[in-house]
């Protein structure tokens, strides 16, 4: 209440004075009196119309409440008032990019960094702007070049960070991460969006030890960015330099932090006391062998990395041998004999289903007959089919055949008459031209030779 009496004071003495009405617009929009700091930054106006800073407030607010189109137009007459207002052109560009204006939107950013080449807001927007337009190489391009004209600024590397972690680039993105909290150590935003993909990844759990504070002078917030970068050296290995520093820094941290050397001496168990051998020597060979398996562990659990950080090495899960070892399964799968066949009245009988267990004999047969030679062949070949169909059958029960309990177990066949007759006599004497016509010469004997094989590889 007493600013409020200031101010109108202030306003009273000097009807003109824009920062006045500015300042005290700031203070109700603070309130959360939004109207009400939009009616004195237009009674400003209406006192003041040279003073380009109220049209730059107003359009903020109007930005805020989604008024694109009005907050456009305040942008424009602000820079119309000082063409060298960045901060107005900066924002008629995001407002133009939020239309959907690419081209104007474009042409706002360039004259911003023409403005300003060291302005890191002005990239990172623009960068954006170029990433959502699927334009991500000259997006690339244009974050590097922020960077390197704003190495400080934390803003451009988190851009380009989950840029690149969108790609599926995550390793750029992780190094872009940790550069920028090189840079920027009580950045919380880059801590924060750097612990979220590595969560993401499966590298780290929802565990209290992760939790990014929201204040950056807190001292926490720089371990976790260390950590973070040390869990990078870890899962990436690049070179035995990275492996060594992340063997160094694991014993310091074990010497710093006392909770962390008792549970080193009070839990025993082989990982946990082979890595305490390597972090100790730190050689060549421990370096090797670490390396080895942690990425052997890496493959078993992702967050293997932070389990070493904290000396919480789980127990490796042993597989259980199933060697020599046989499934239960039912028992009618072995004995099928001793499982009853039901037996069905014909009318329920479905005829096509019932013809599917021949029809592969049935195809093999007439295949079969193409590739036989002779007509005694095939003859031959199907009544040994008979004889095998006849034997299945009566396996299953499906027909039962009452063999005589005569000791003579003789099959009586009846000579052949007819035509078989007649044909067996004519190919016997030679006389007919036909498969067994000239059967006792040696090129016949050759000829029934290969015949014979033929059937026979057919047969297999």
């Amino acid at each position: 209440t007493k600013a409020r009496e200031l101010f109108n004071k202030c306003i009273e003495l000097e009807p003109t004075d824009g920062v006045a009405w500015q300042a005290y617009a700031l203070l109700e929009y603070r309130h959360g009196n939004t109207d009400k700091a939009k009616s004195l930054l237009r009674r400003g106006l209406q006192r003041d119309p040279r003073k380009d800073s109220l049209f730059n407030a107003l359009g903020k607010i109007l930005q805020e409440e989604g008024n694109l189109e009005e907050a456009a137009l305040c942008f424009e007459e602000a820079t119309n008032r000082n063409s060298k207002h960045k901060h107005s052109w900066h924002a008629w560009a995001v407002v133009e990019d939020r239309m959907g204006h690419w081209n104007k939107s474009e042409r706002l950013f360039q004259k911003v960094i023409e403005l300003d080449p060291l302005s890191a807001a002005a990239y990172q927007a623009y960068g954006i702007s170029l990433q959502k337009r699927g334009q991500v190489d000259r997006a690339r391009s244009l974050f590097r070049r922020g960077c390197e004209a704003a190495p400080n600024a934390p803003q451009v590397y988190h851009a380009w960070a989950r840029m690149e972690e969108r790609e599926g680039n995550h390793e750029l993105a992780r190094s872009l991460f940790a550069i920028g909290v090189e840079h920027v150590p009580d950045s919380v935003a880059m801590v924060e969006a750097w612990r979220e993909m590595e969560q993401r990844l499966g590298n780290i759990g929802e565990t209290p030890d992760w939790r990014v504070p929201s204040d950056p002078s807190e001292p926490v917030l720089k371990g976790l960015g260390e950590r973070l970068r040390m869990l990078g050296n870890l899962i990436e290995g690049k070179s035995s330099s990275d492996i060594r520093a992340v063997l160094v820094w694991i014993q310091r941290r074990a010497e710093e932090d006392k909770e962390i050397y008792k549970r080193i001496l009070r839990r025993g168990g082989n990982d946990r006391k082979t890595l305490q051998n390597w972090v100790e020597r730190k050689s060549e060979e421990d370096i090797d062998a670490f390396q080895e398996w942690f990425d052997r562990r890496y493959e078993e659990d992702r967050k293997i990395g932070s389990y070493i950080f904290g000396w919480h090495i789980p127990k490796r899960k042993r597989r259980r041998r199933t060697r020599g070892r046989q499934r239960k399964v039912p028992t009618e799968w072995y004995i099928l004999e001793e499982v009853p066949i039901p037996v069905f009245e014909d009318e329920y009988v479905d005829p096509h289903t019932a013809a599917l267990n021949i029809q592969p004999i049935t195809k093999w047969v007439d295949s079969f007959s193409d590739k036989a030679g002779n007509r005694a062949a095939l003859s031959s070949a199907i009544a040994g089919l008979s004889i095998v169909v006849l034997v299945m059958t009566n396996g299953y029960g499906l027909i039962d055949l009452k063999m005589s309990s005569s000791t003579d177990q003789t099959v009586q066949v009846s000579p052949p008459s007819g035509v078989d007759a007649h044909l067996i006599r004519e190919y016997a004497d030679g006389r007919a031209d036909g498969p067994l016509s000239g059967i006792d010469t040696p090129r016949g004997q050759d000829l029934l030779a290969q015949n014979a094989w033929e059937v026979d590889k057919a047969a297999r």
